[in-house]
């Protein structure tokens, strides 16, 4: 079941209020990409997906959804993180996964799952 609402997209320097799928696809596809880069996405609900990059290579992934807030394990592989991202624009049941997940304390957002 689709989500209805608005999307905010968090991109490094930018945000974007009602961001299109489009909106999403450009973050996802730009191009290097440095240790700052990071991408969230939050629902108006306040559900949200954290993307950093935490070096070269290495994403980890933070979210909260229907009452959950989890963190990534172990690190992301980079051919996952468009896929996963833009199913949670979608509002695609099961986008997360196939991957190992750790429940996270109270602390929302970035700040709150950086190593």
């Amino acid at each position: 079941m689709p989500f209805i609402g608005e999307l905010t997209l968090d991109f490094c320097d930018r945000s974007t209020s009602g961001a299109t799928r489009a909106d999403v696809e450009a973050a996802l596809a730009q191009t290097p990409r440095q240790r700052d880069w990071f991408l969230t996405l939050t629902r108006s609900n306040e559900e949200f997906i954290d993307v950093v990059l935490e070096d070269d290579a290495t994403y980890f992934v933070h979210w909260q959804e229907n009452g959950k807030e989890m963190s990534s394990a172990s690190p992301v592989p980079e051919d996952r993180i468009a896929a996963m991202v833009l199913a949670f624009y979608e509002h695609m049941p099961g986008w997360q996964s196939g991957l190992d997940w750790q429940e996270v304390g109270h602390k929302r957002g970035l700040l709150g799952f950086l190593r």
